[in-house]
């Protein structure tokens, strides 16, 4: 048995040694991701574009515009005369959002303590819109208090003091929340789409009909089969975290090697599937298209991008059956938060349990292909 297993391995790692493609693929993908989500996906908002219309000139309008101005979130690019250049520079997309002054802004506060701004923004991009209303009624809020108060800022005292502890992410980087996330996708795509060809290749190649009378068994072509793609994905998973050290300064605050034992948990999860996918179809094609079903519903599900609990609820019950949804808690949980087996328990459970489904499923149809 041990014998079979290894004569599989070895021609799995020659075929892998040979396709060009497989090799680029698992050198230059961790790189290409690592770059791209960790300098280019960013929430935040920062430095949006604004358009001023000031039809008071008053002495508050211009003291607002001035915390406006010095705040990192926004800038002044463009002070318009009327409404229809406002709504010009909204419509060209040459500012994200505009700030209007009434004529009466400064005297309403003078003489009456109340008064109104009106804070035009682009809605083509729900997630920055949001954010920029919130950052422009925080400056909005933080001007109204202290001139109730009469009060300026080096002496403005406030009753509750807020103090405020992040912890795990202190700097609130966005790099550290990413890292784990590319790990996740990038051990996703590798197990299910490059292992999805594996099978449809040896029916391709005709070589499909030399392992129906070889004397190995389902479990052990299962097994050869999945072994080097397993170590291929462990390279690349220490490659990242090696380069996210080098580029970001992200550290695995955790045990690097539970890290590697429970990310094999996830590995033979997906390479399972991959395999069932491969056997189920006929041509690459087939195979390719039936991993990206899969494989994009998972990264959009899994809470990589979008948090789980703004998702409706039928959806929330859907992520249930994504096995990325838990390896990134256990990512998560060892690089960011340190964290180990007594808290993670659970996640690793369920993914045991997809790992065994997604390998008998596999073994079965494959047994099914040689009868």
């Amino acid at each position: 048995m041990l014998r079979r297993i290894l004569a599989l391995v070895y021609k799995e790692s020659l075929q892998i040694a040979r396709d060009r493609r497989i090799r680029t693929l698992i050198v230059s993908m961790p790189l290409t991701l690592l770059v791209i989500f960790g300098y280019g996906f960013n929430n935040e908002v920062r430095h949006l574009k604004t358009a001023v219309l000031d039809l008071d000139r008053g002495s508050h309008s211009r003291g607002l515009l001035e915390r406006f101005r010095t705040s990192e979130y926004f800038d002044l690019v463009r002070y318009v005369q009327t409404e229809q250049e406002l709504a010009d520079c909204l419509d060209s997309g040459e500012v994200k959002m505009g700030i209007q002054f009434p004529p009466d802004f400064t005297r309403g506060l003078l003489r009456d303590r109340h008064s109104s701004v009106q804070l035009l923004v682009d809605g083509s991009d729900s997630n920055a819109s949001s954010l920029s209303l919130s950052y422009a009624r925080g400056v909005i809020q933080d001007y109204s208090v202290r001139q109730v108060m009469g009060l300026e800022s080096e002496d403005l005292f406030i009753p509750i003091e807020v103090r405020p502890r992040v912890w795990y992410n202190p700097d609130l980087e966005q790099v550290n929340y990413m890292v784990p996330g590319i790990i996740g996708v990038l051990l996703l795509q590798l197990t299910i789409v490059v292992t999805a060809m594996a099978v449809v290749k040896e029916k391709e190649l005709g070589t499909i009909e030399q392992l129906m009378v070889s004397p190995i068994r389902p479990a052990e072509f299962i097994i050869g089969k999945t072994l080097p793609y397993a170590f291929l994905c462990w390279v690349d998973m220490i490659l990242i975290l090696v380069l996210s050290y080098i580029l970001f300064g992200v550290e695995v605050k955790g045990s690097l090697p539970l890290l590697l034992v429970l990310a094999t948990d996830f590995l033979f999860a997906g390479l399972g599937l991959g395999l069932l996918v491969s056997t189920v179809s006929d041509t690459q094609q087939e195979a390719i298209l039936t991993s990206i079903f899969i494989y994009l519903p998972s990264i959009l599900l899994s809470g990589f991008i979008f948090p789980i609990e703004s998702m409706p609820f039928p959806i929330q019950l859907i992520t249930f059956v994504i096995p990325l949804r838990y390896f990134l808690v256990i990512l998560r949980g060892v690089i960011v938060k340190g964290i180990g087996l007594e808290y993670l328990w659970r996640e690793t459970s369920v993914l045991a349990f997809f790992t065994v489904l997604s390998l008998l499923l596999a073994a079965r149809a494959f047994r099914k292909t040689m009868q």
